[in-house]
């Protein structure tokens, strides 16, 4: 709302649970989707113009680049010849009134002990509660002899 502070709350939820195992409060409402990789790194975009790794695990920030414009695209991994990469885009938002761009921003990811660390700024901890019941498994899977045309949508008729 015009006038009003505004922030986003970047929160970590086990799937199995629907425990939340950490939150992260950012400068700006959120508008794009993040990307956990195999090797248990969280990657997200901030309206800021930062591109943010994260810790899976202890929601610790590793890494971040700032781009110039709002990072609200997804991040998408591939893999080329061995090197794995991450791609996003950080063309900003109209509605957020982030910061506009039109760049798509690809990072190789490798390891490297001899690499200085970054030392970016720390996000604050948020407070979300969730709001009613969580019910891991309360979603029917339809088996596939089930998806003919319409039988979703049309009572079985008796036998």
């Amino acid at each position: 709302m015009p006038g009003e502070p505004a922030w986003g709350t970047f929160s970590a939820i086990d799937v199995r649970t629907g425990e939340i195992r950490w939150q992260r409060k950012v400068p700006v409402p959120m508008a794009g989707a993040a990307l956990v990789t195999a090797g248990d790194v969280v990657f997200v975009g901030q309206g800021t113009g930062t591109f943010d790794a994260f810790d899976a695990e202890s929601g610790e920030l590793l890494w971040q680049f700032q781009a110039g414009a709002g990072v609200h695209g997804g991040p998408v991994t591939y893999l080329v010849d061995g090197v794995q990469y991450v791609a996003v885009a950080a063309g900003g938002n109209h509605h957020l009134d982030t910061p506009r761009g039109d760049d798509l921003l690809v990072f190789a990811l490798q390891g490297g002990e001899d690499r200085p660390p970054v030392r970016p700024a720390q996000y604050p901890e948020a407070r979300y509660t969730r709001h009613g019941p969580v019910r891991p498994g309360a979603v029917r899977q339809v088996p596939a002899a089930e998806l003919q045309r319409g039988a979703l949508d049309r009572p079985s008729a008796p036998r």
